[in-house]
């Protein structure tokens, strides 16, 4: 049987982009862990970014937080161990809270990411409360509304020191200028950045 050369250049295509994202992944993780490499990684497909965070303690708590292609909700997987070896992966906001192929930024609180309707949204961990997030948590950055614009660059990052949390985004309600979401004392405030 023929096949399409179309469709052979697409496979081969899809395969090489699979290896070349499984040789980073890997690369990262040696990197963010300090872990020897190992030739097993893990196989999993993603539509968008990938962020990975290490619990600062020093056991070795690791989290992944992906789009797999396959479900269009952001997936968690973690681990205890060095290299990354997956003990656990859930869903952790559903396909109907997210953006098709949203950037993915990532603290050891949880991930922030850009909801359907481009509005900046979060999921985090609480001590005895569990996960929360989405657009039904009125203490979530979700309740800002504030709108990501039309590209995929978010950055975060959190002071263990003073519990504040920022994440940088492109405003898409403020003339496309780089904004902060800013959290402290479990309160969220959006600033414009100014040069």
């Amino acid at each position: 049987m023929l096949q399409d050369p179309n469709q052979q250049k697409s496979a081969s295509i899809s395969t090489n982009a699979f290896q070349s994202f499984s040789y980073l992944l890997n690369r990262l993780i040696v990197f963010v862990t300090g872990a020897v490499s190992t030739p097993a990684v893990m196989p999993f497909v993603t539509q968008a970014s990938v962020a990975i965070v290490q619990n600062p303690d020093g056991d070795g708590d690791s989290r992944i937080y992906s789009q797999p292609s396959s479900l269009g909700a952001i997936v968690e997987y973690a681990s205890t161990t060095i290299p990354f070896a997956i003990r656990d992966r859930r869903i952790l906001v559903p396909a109907n809270e997210t953006h098709q192929a949203t950037p993915i930024v990532a603290t050891i609180l949880g991930p922030s990411f850009k909801e359907e309707n481009r509005v900046l949204s979060e999921y985090y961990y609480s001590q005895g409360a569990g996960w929360k997030g989405g657009s039904k948590c009125g203490e979530c950055l979700t309740s800002l509304g504030v709108k990501v614009a039309d590209v995929n660059a978010l950055s975060a990052t959190i002071n263990l020191i003073d519990n504040i949390i920022e994440v940088v985004f492109v405003d898409a309600n403020n003339n496309r200028t780089l904004s902060e979401a800013v959290r402290r004392n479990g309160t969220w405030a959006v600033y414009s950045l100014r040069g």
